[in-house]
């Protein structure tokens, strides 16, 4: 570990000792079992816990029961101890903080039918680029042409990507092999994110119900700790296609509850972005 740890060498279990609890529930994150999950994964019983993040285990018991809320500092002193991701960090905070409000479709939806926003379509469209703008859930708001043509079946799966991708509908527009693992891994680590923020809200719940019936979904779920909100410019193989496909997802700062996904092909998509890219087709 790269933090302070306690005095004792053998302190923290090796690595190849297997975990002290199971899988991760499928449910919407709250903050307590949020941070017991987080302990359990870095096989810390309480007390060892306590000697990193120099907090009582009774305390930190108090907290993953949800019987006591940490104040911001002793927070932080968990997510430092615990050693958490940039990612799994914010996520930590956006479950300590107030649930936000999810921006209902609707308005989601006419803030993205601007003729700027249709003309960025077009142009990506023009470009051979697939280009959609979805919410947090992976709604999709609006899309150009190639999108589609790149998510054949999305009007079987209501619209949302991540139905898709968990369904019989989305069979035809799946990556392969391990390309489709890591496809998978997005969807459920960008959700873990977006249900703990809005946890509030109904259609998360909702759509969690739905996807948990699917058992590569509740599989992953269970099985991890990833949290994503972004993806940078990502290469996966797709199809029968040598040439990779590469995708990017990006929280739109101007459009609060808006992401825009893009995927292109181009042999140079390891280090370029949509926007420098020799873009090939997507289909």
């Amino acid at each position: 570990m790269t933090t302070t740890t306690p005095d004792s060498p053998d302190a923290r279990q090796s690595p190849e000792v297997p975990r002290l609890a199971g899988d991760v529930p499928v449910r919407i994150p709250t903050l307590g079992p949020w941070l017991r999950v987080m302990r359990e994964h870095r096989d810390l019983t309480r007390e060892l816990a306590g000697q990193y993040t120099h907090i009582s285990a009774a305390y930190l018991k108090s907290i993953e029961t949800g019987s006591a809320t940490p104040r911001r500092h002793t927070l932080d002193k968990i997510i430092t101890g615990y050693e958490l991701t940039p990612t799994q960090n914010r996520h930590t905070i956006d479950l300590w903080e107030p649930a936000a409000v999810l921006t209902p479709l609707d308005e989601l939806r006419q803030r993205v039918a601007t003729r700027g926003r249709q003309a960025e379509l077009a142009t990506w469209n023009a470009r051979s680029i697939a280009c959609g703008f979805c919410d947090p859930l992976w709604n999709v708001l609006a899309a150009n042409p190639k999108f589609h043509n790149m998510f054949p079946g999305l009007d079987q799966a209501e619209n949302n990507l991540a139905i898709l991708r968990f369904s019989s509908a989305g069979e035809a527009c799946r990556p392969s092999a391990a390309a489709g693992e890591e496809d998978a891994w997005l969807y459920v680590a960008t959700l873990r994110a977006a249900l703990g923020r809005f946890r509030d809200a109904p259609e998360g719940a909702r759509l969690l119900r739905r996807l948990a019936a699917n058992t590569h979904f509740a599989g992953l779920w269970r099985s991890g700790v990833e949290v994503a909100y972004n993806r940078g410019p990502s290469p996966r193989r797709s199809g029968d296609h040598d040439t990779p496909v590469t995708v990017q997802v990006t929280e739109l700062v101007e459009e609060p509850g808006v992401r825009l996904f893009l995927a292109y092909r181009s042999h140079a998509a390891e280090h370029k972005g949509a926007d420098d890219a020799g873009a090939q087709p997507v289909s």
